[in-house]
């Protein structure tokens, strides 16, 4: 039977989630090679004051997805499949050998880096339930006029847009979408993810991916 292995992204992280994974010799080894690379105790990254910052967020979110799979792994189970939204990419590339541990580990804490420095506080990402793509169109439209900084950020579902942008301009969407009988719902991620304001920043990262060495899945 095929099976696939699907990696979350940033809102699934929560406190103590490295120090939850199993009493595991493969688990420390995992952990300990991470702190290695960093040269920064990892096992630091999963408490509450930590996982403001997306860079830890990040790299508890990669670590605790591809030790899972180690673990997995090591009892004989194998994906057909696998697949990640935004950071969780990076994992599931990482499961299917197209990048080793390491470089995933370096990499994805330069993304984390990059998108912090960019914007340390005042911007983030809210989810809009209820609502279909051209009524939130609409809606960023409109604040938009007002020279704020809002995008169309993630298709999750029919009616799941998520907007991504400053949190006062997130806050005017979500005041018309609510008028409307949207539900709203801020999202547990600090940077602008998915849209236009870290472009910049993925054409930095870009320049990283390009000197790692990586193989077909």
């Amino acid at each position: 039977m095929s099976s696939i292995w699907v990696y979350p992204g940033q809102g699934a992280q929560k406190v103590n989630m490295l120090h939850d994974l199993p009493q595991h010799p493969l688990v420390n080894q995992y952990l300990e090679q991470a702190s290695d690379v960093l040269k920064e105790n990892v096992m630091l990254l999963d408490q509450a004051e930590a996982l403001k910052s997306t860079y830890s967020v990040q790299l508890c979110l990669y670590i605790a997805g591809v030790v899972s799979s180690a673990l997995l792994q090591e009892q004989g189970f194998q994906p057909k499949f696998v697949a990640g939204l935004s950071i969780g990419a990076w994992a599931a590339a990482t499961v299917a050998n197209v990048i080793q541990f390491e470089d995933g580990v370096r990499l994805v804490a330069k993304r984390g880096q990059l998108m912090q420095q960019a914007y340390p506080s005042g911007y983030g990402m809210t989810a809009i339930i209820g609502a279909d793509r051209s009524q939130v169109e609409n809606w960023v439209s409109e604040v938009h006029e007002q020279d704020a900084e809002v995008f169309i950020a993630n298709l999750n579902a029919e009616n799941q847009i998520v907007i991504s942008g400053s949190l006062d301009a997130m806050q005017r969407v979500a005041l018309l979408a609510n008028q409307q009988g949207a539900t709203t719902k801020k999202v547990e991620i600090s940077v602008p993810s998915h849209c236009v304001l870290l472009e910049k920043q993925a054409q930095q990262l870009a320049c990283f991916v390009e000197g790692i060495n990586s193989q077909q899945p």
